[in-house]
């Protein structure tokens, strides 16, 4: 669901399936995750107490859920810079990396998330009013190339009417980018 808003966000850049990401992440932490182990239990702490609470990481014909939210943490820790996701998804990741590189393609989704976090989530905030042809090319050039280990928002308040825009990974950004043609240029030497 948080990887979903996530990407009903950067389709209409509308700030409240952001903050409902934010939301439902923060609900699955407190209801599901495993404060002595790490990982997510298959069901919340308010529902009925069984024997057992399992949790899940084979990724069948679906990822599983231990690995959707790995990945969904880490890319809403990047769009909201929340340090508390990112570091809940290296923490799920470790959990179960041992298991994890015994069988690596039977977790082909959780070998995805471990790739892109020993790459990093790229970062990309275009600032800038819609009116501005800049802008608008910038988030154009942003949606129309496969970035798979990014994330992007955009700010209309924080830049006035000129397009600003800057690209991060690992906490190592850019020169603020005021020109559509030198934002591609960048966004491809970072693909």
């Amino acid at each position: 669901m948080i990887g979903g808003l996530i990407e009903l966000y950067e389709s209409t850049l509308d700030q409240v399936w952001l903050e409902q990401a934010r939301f439902y992440a923060r609900e699955m932490i407190r209801l599901f995750w495993d404060n002595e182990k790490g990982g997510f239990f298959l069901y919340g702490k308010d529902g009925e107490e069984l024997i057992l609470r399992p949790k899940e990481i084979f990724d069948g014909a679906a990822p599983c859920g231990n690995s959707t939210a790995a990945m969904a943490l880490m890319r809403l820790a990047v769009l909201v810079e929340d340090e508390v996701f990112a570091e809940k998804s290296h923490k799920l990741l470790r959990s179960f990396g041992a298991r994890i590189s015994r069988n690596p393609t039977a977790h082909i989704h959780f070998v995805t998330a471990y790739l892109c976090a020993q790459t990093g989530i790229t970062g990309i905030v275009v600032s800038g009013g819609m009116d501005d042809p800049q802008t608008r090319q910038m988030l154009k050039e942003v949606r129309s190339a496969f970035y798979p280990f990014a994330v992007y928002r955009h700010e209309e308040d924080n830049a006035g009417d000129k397009a600003v825009a800057i690209i991060c990974r690992q906490h190592a950004c850019t020169s603020p980018i005021t020109n559509a043609v030198e934002f591609k240029r960048m966004l491809d030497i970072r693909r």
